[in-house]
């Protein structure tokens, strides 16, 4: 029986006759496109069609699916993806906001610093799915490769790993803690041409 409209009675509600010839194949799509770039067009929101989109997108080598314009959805693929994130890449994130991507993410934050707004960036996610290495990606979007500061920010990482890391089933080397990491940057800071000006750090630790 098809639903009734509004709130009529189930009485009024007309049959159809079952079918039972032909296969799935004849059967009408949940959603018209599966692969999207923000998860927001999904039109049935749920979580097949969340997951068959971010699989599909994997299987492309697309790790990275937005969710409106503040969230980011990754996919850890367990191996390097260099055309993702060389020179030429970054370079394009610092100046629009392009596909779904953590640079997306820390290009929005670093403009809105430059409002005069402090920003905040949270990675999360469970053991093995590749937050200590976003994080990396991030804090090198943001810093820059120039930048004397940048490299001593980037370089602390493995000596807190080193006493903060331990093994576990499903991750060889899983930080153990959480970190707070505070970017401090020139207040005349400018969008485009060069590395922002790092000026400073500071790195907060809490047990998980």
């Amino acid at each position: 029986a098809r639903r009734p409209a509004d709130d009529a009675s189930l009485e009024s509600c007309p049959y159809v006759e079952l079918q039972t010839e032909g296969d799935a194949s004849t059967l009408p799509q949940q959603n018209t496109k599966s692969n999207v770039e923000d998860l927001v067009a999904l039109d049935r929101l749920h979580e097949a069609s969340v997951l068959w989109c971010l699989r599909e997108r994997f299987m492309k080598g697309k790790p990275y699916t937005r969710t409106g314009d503040d969230i980011v959805v990754a996919v850890n693929p367990f191996k390097w993806l260099p055309q993702l994130y060389d020179a030429q890449t970054r370079e394009r994130y610092g100046e629009k906001q392009d596909e779904a991507h953590a640079y997306s993410i820390s290009n929005r934050a670093f403009r809105g610093v430059l409002q005069g707004r402090d920003q905040s960036i949270l990675v999360s996610g469970e053991s093995g799915a590749g937050k200590t290495e976003t994080v990396k990606i991030l804090l090198r979007h943001l810093c820059g490769d120039s930048s004397d500061v940048a490299s001593r920010v980037l370089d602390a990482a493995p000596l807190l790993e080193s006493f903060g890391n331990a093994k576990t089933i499903r991750n060889d080397n899983s930080s153990r803690f959480g970190k707070f990491t505070q970017l401090e940057f020139d207040a005349t800071a400018r969008v485009g041409g060069g590395d922002p000006p790092l000026v400073g750090s500071r790195c907060r630790t809490y047990l998980l």
